[in-house]
């Protein structure tokens, strides 16, 4: 039977029917798909809690593992202390002063040694910063990328004046680091003035400081740590 015979239109009109409901059933189905993949979705702040949870426990085990790490180098080092005391007690009982003596002054040297190289650590840092501190960065990541490059570079003089490994006086390799075409994107752009370049200049320390050695090492180093400690 021709389903395009004009004489037959109530055919059509169920034809037309049965498409538009299995249009509607399809749209349906879509719609409930979506509705499903809705409710499916977890909330942001509900898988953070989520994951911080399952971390914890992680968590707990690496921080109880570092405690026990330092301190089992505490006790260590406290046992180490105690049998370099014996020794020194065994030494003088048998009439062995000056060895016990020289076992002390060799471990004072080595104490020494060490605050000798957070001094001139510090000192390092000091006088760099002091310099950056006339640059303008782009932020604080950029500050940091220049600090650890320019220390990478220096090297100490027999008069312990810090200089670039080539001889290059510190203020100077600065402010040739400042002006490099390849560490611009460090620093924040400026409009030109017409004249010279457009690279900040670091400033130099303070003319009238004076040496750090002036103080006491454990003087040095505590000023560190409070954030107070300043060339005079």
């Amino acid at each position: 039977m021709d389903t395009n015979d004009p004489n037959n239109p109530g055919q059509n009109d169920d034809e037309l029917d049965t498409t538009a409901a299995t249009n509607k059933a399809q749209e349906d189905d879509k719609s409930g798909e979506g509705e499903k993949a809705k409710a499916t979705e977890i909330p942001a702040d509900v898988l953070k809690k989520a994951v911080d949870e399952a971390l914890a426990p992680i968590k707990a085990k690496l921080d109880d593992a570092y405690t026990k790490r330092d301190e089992a180098l505490a006790k260590s080092a406290e046992h180490e202390q105690k049998v370099k005391d014996i020794e020194r007690e065994r030494m003088r009982e048998q009439g062995k002063e000056t060895e016990a003596l020289q076992s002390e002054l060799e471990e004072l040297r080595a104490k020494d040694k060490t605050k000798d190289g957070k001094i001139i650590e510090l000192t390092r840092n000091m006088e760099v910063n002091s310099m950056l501190a006339g640059l303008e960065f782009r932020n604080d990541k950029s500050r940091k990328m220049a600090f650890e490059e320019i220390v990478g570079e220096l090297v100490q003089d027999e008069n312990g004046n810090w200089k670039h490994k080539s001889g290059s006086d510190l203020n100077k390799f600065v402010s040739d680091f400042s002006q490099d075409e390849d560490n611009s994107f460090l620093f924040k752009s400026k409009e030109s003035s017409g004249a010279g370049s457009l690279s900040p200049k670091p400033s130099s320390p303070s003319a009238n400081t004076g040496s750090l050695f002036e103080l006491s090492q454990d003087e040095v180093l505590k000023r560190a740590q409070e954030g107070t400690l300043k060339k005079r």
